[in-house]
Parts: C-alpha cells; sequence; structure tokens
C-alpha cells in the first residue's frame, strides 16, 4: 500500500520455521532518498500460531496521535490458519493510537482471496474502518462474501458478514473498489451461465443500491473464459469492468 513517504510492502515470512509456519512481515520503501528500506530485513507485523497468508493492505492517515504531520495506520487482511488447515480472514488495524485484530466472520467454513478497501466513514481524527471481501468454501465451491468493520473493529454487518451473490452456483476471483458516498462496488467470475462477470453495488449497509440486481449483475456473458475483473470508478459515479479472456483463434499458416 502507498503512503505520503513510499510504499510498505507485506508478505508471509518462513522465519519461523519450523515452529510457526509463516507470520506476515512488512517493509517501507521510502521514494526519497534513492528508494531506501528500513529497517533492511523487514519486521514482523502480525505472529500468530499457524500460518498467515495472503495479506492485501489499505493505509489510512489521522490526527489521533498528536503529531502536526500526521500518523499512519494502516489495515492488512490476511487469511490466518491457526492448524494449517481451515483458514478465515482477519483485518489487523496496525495503530499506535487503535490497534485491534479481529476476524471478518465467526463462520467455520473455509475462507481465502481477502480484498479489502477503506469505508470512507471517518471519525474527528480522520479515522475510517474498512469494507472486506472474501470466498468462503460452500458446496465443493466457493461464495463471496463482504464485512464492514467499524473503526474500532466492530462486526458491523454481523457476525458472519453478508452474501454478496446468493446464487449456489458459486463465484470466484472478485475484485473491489470503494462507491462514491461509501459502500463498495464488486465484480467477480460468476457459474451461473457457465462463466461470466458479474457486479453489484453495495451501500454502506451492504445492500444492493437500488437498481442493482440483488445477485449482481451480468457484466460479461461467456464468449471465452474470463478470468479476474479488474475495476475502476468512472468519475460520475459508476464503474469500469476489465478482464482477460481467453478465447480460440484460428490460425492460418
Amino acid at each position: 500500500t502507498f503512503t505520503a513517504t513510499g510504499v510498505m510492502l507485506y508478505w508471509q515470512d518462513p522465519r519461523g520455521l519450523p515452529a510457526d509456519a509463516g507470520d506476515l512481515w512488512s517493509q517501507e520503501i521510502y521514494s526519497a532518498p534513492n528508494g531506501q528500506v528500513l529497517p533492511v530485513d523487514g519486521f514482523p507485523v502480525v505472529q500468530r500460531p499457524g500460518t498467515q497468508d495472503q495479506p492485501v493492505a489499505v493505509a489510512n492517515y489521522h490526527q489521533a496521535c498528536g503529531l502536526q504531520w500526521g500518523c499512519l495506520a494502516t489495515m492488512v487482511a490476511y487469511t490466518d490458519a491457526p492448524d494449517d488447515t481451515t483458514r478465515s480472514v482477519r483485518v489487523a488495524r496496525l495503530d499506535a493510537t487503535l490497534p485491534w485484530d479481529v476476524a471478518t466472520s465467526l463462520s467455520s467454513a473455509d475462507a481465502s482471496d481477502p480484498r479489502i478497501i477503506l469505508d470512507g466513514q471517518y471519525d474527528s481524527w480522520g479515522r475510517c474502518g474498512v469494507i472486506v471481501s472474501w470466498l468462503e468454501a460452500s458446496g465443493g465451491g466457493t461464495v463471496l462474501r463482504a464485512q464492514h468493520l467499524g473503526v474500532d473493529g466492530t462486526r458491523l454487518w454481523g457476525d458472519d458478514g453478508i452474501a454478496v451473490c446468493t446464487d449456489a452456483s458459486g463465484q470466484s476471483s472478485a475484485s473491489m473498489v470503494p462507491a462514491p458516498g461509501g459502500g463498495a462496488y464488486l465484480a467477480w467470475k460468476d457459474d451461473r451461465m457457465d462463466h461470466e462477470i458479474s457486479a453489484i453495488r453495495l451501500d454502506a449497509n451492504g445492500a444492493p443500491v437500488t437498481g442493482w440486481p440483488s445477485d449482481g449483475r451480468v457484466v460479461q456473458v461467456w464468449t471465452g473464459a474470463p478470468h479476474v475483473p479488474h475495476l475502476a470508478e468512472d468519475g460520475a459515479g459508476g464503474l469500469l469492468v476489465g478482464w482477460d479472456e481467453l478465447q480460440q483463434i484460428a490460425s492460418t499458416w
């Protein structure tokens, strides 16, 4: 995730082997002078029993620390497997003024592939919460779920989050970006019609915005094999969706 002075990198690090299968470490690379890194070998940010993996992060600058130039908080979503088998998705807020580390869901189903965005709902200090999505194992496939965590880590969309799409055909390869005024746009690879790309806009309460179907709108119908969708706001309250597609192209030799 980008910061005011450079970029913060997060990764799974096996330095704890064999006692610990992998913790999350971080490194800041400063834009000046000359891409300096401190500390040289990184530092641990999440150390828990078992395996932590798939970190994704966002940055939140605020004034709660009382420093003139502000303070940096980063929220890191990651998978956590205490027994090295079933995974849950957790979010750690790395912040001297309000640290926390909570599960996005109390479900015992395997969870993976988290995505995270700032929720845009700031307190008086400029701190905010996050919206997180993930894929949860269900019936031999995966379904897309989401959770809204408040600035204090409270689960605002229920103990297990919400189902972004309830269709039993399954969802995978999700992407997410903030929506204007709060909430989120999400798009995913959908198996309802063999393979397609679907998208939805959720409000700050986790409900589809008026005009959006409850299980998402089909953006692309199968003509090849679509892969991970990529999202961007269009600057007018709408959404741009792109994707990779595998097609069979005839060749003449």
